[in-house]
């Protein structure tokens, strides 16, 4: 069977199975390669990339060695994720992908509020992504930025300014690298680099990221998520690290509230075989049942669990409740579904009371008799009393 590729949306054109995708999924724990062509690729150069990236993003990138990976979100002042960045700081420069389409608009993001800054973004479509199964190449410290091939030579600089890249190309491995490495190739080497392992399509990599539970920004979710939807802290996101855009919010939600959804896993019971569409309405339990308490970000078969999926739903959804499937009726303008009526449970993978929830409790003021001068106080912790608390004044 030839080579599928994905019809539409954001991955349109990309490979989507090469003839077996079921088959293709168990090689990406050995010697599996997958086109990620389509990512958005930009790399960040100037003495103050770091500290720029750092106070503009969720991540904590002041100190990144050479060779380490991160992850961060770039958000709005009221909190909403507007994009994520992979990225690799090699010594020289930063280099990091982003979802497909979003390059120039995360550029200009970064450059618009440099201001004095030694610091330029600049999308790079000269340069494509893959992954590979395993650890990069020659893996070890600072491994993860070095070429691929030792001895390659490696450019200092392009004719624009901006940093070059090896032939050999450049190695990220993170967190959410899922268990392999991203690979920064320069594009002209894509058809030979794709023969150095198994071809796997995209469908056992997003298969493979859902069951890791890992969300794409624009995909599994939308101009209303916030990070705590995703859970935090997480490699993405610092709790410990100075002001950036949007940290109130995510502050004050994880010590003070609650995200108003979650993320979740779903586990389809395979009565359909067909791949359900993204912003598809779950409804609470039987098809037809309750109203709509989610949508449905990404799907995929999964060579083990079957079909699966990720999904922004309402906070307080029970972890044992039973949805099915929507149809455009329930959508709100949606696009036409063929899936209504499929039914899944859901696994939680941030859990309904996530954050600290520090707040004063009156009834737990201490009950006995206070003399002058003296202050009683009580705090709960998600939900657990604590001793009242008695400072004593001047006796």
């Amino acid at each position: 069977m030839a080579e599928v590729l994905v019809p539409d949306g954001v991955d349109a054109g990309a490979p989507w199975h090469h003839g077996a995708p079921l088959a293709e999924q168990r090689h990406l724990d050995s010697d599996g390669i997958v086109d990620l062509a389509r990512r958005d690729v930009l790399v960040i150069t100037g003495a103050d990339r770091r500290r720029h990236l750092h106070t503009l993003s969720t991540g904590d990138l002041a100190d990144l060695k050479p060779g380490q990976a991160a992850s961060a979100f770039f958000l709005d002042p009221a909190g909403h994720i507007l994009f994520s960045f992979s990225l690799v700081e090699t010594g020289t420069a930063i280099w990091g992908w982003t979802e497909p389409g979003q390059g120039e608009a995360l550029a200009e993001h970064i450059d618009r509020l440099t201001f004095r800054l030694d610091v330029t973004a600049t999308p790079r479509p000269d340069v494509a992504l893959l992954w590979k199964a395993g650890p990069p190449p020659g893996d070890g410290e600072d491994s993860a930025a070095r070429p691929a091939d030792a001895g390659d030579p490696v450019e200092e600089t392009t004719a624009d300014g901006g940093a070059g890249i090896p032939d050999a190309g450049i190695t990220r491995t993170g967190p959410d690298s899922l268990g392999g490495h991203e690979w920064f190739i320069p594009r002209q080497h894509l058809a030979a680099r794709m023969t150095e392992g198994f071809p796997v399509g995209l469908w056992g990599w997003e298969a493979r990221r859902i069951a890791a539970g890992i969300a794409r920004v624009g995909l599994d979710t939308d101009a209303r998520t916030i990070p705590n939807e995703l859970g935090v802290p997480s490699p993405a996101v610092s709790l410990t690290k100075g002001c950036y855009p949007g940290q109130e919010v995510v502050a004050r939600v994880h010590h003070l509230g609650r995200p108003p959804r979650r993320l979740v896993r779903l586990l389809f019971d395979g009565s359909d075989d067909a791949i359900p569409q993204p912003c598809t309405p779950l409804l609470r339990g039987e098809p037809g049942g309750e109203a709509v308490v989610g949508r449905l970000g990404s799907a995929a078969h999964h060579a083990r669990l079957g079909l699966i999926g990720l999904a922004l739903v309402k906070r307080d959804l029970p972890d044992d409740a039973l949805l099915s499937l929507g149809s455009k009726e329930e959508s709100d303008g949606a696009a036409e579904q063929g899936s209504a009526g499929m039914v899944c449970a859901i696994e939680p993978l941030v859990a309904a009371d996530a954050g600290l929830h520090f707040r004063p409790d009156p009834d737990l003021v201490s009950p006995a008799p206070r003399r002058a001068g003296s202050l009683s106080l009580g705090m709960t912790t998600a939900g657990v009393a604590k001793p009242g608390i008695t400072i004593q004044r001047g006796r």
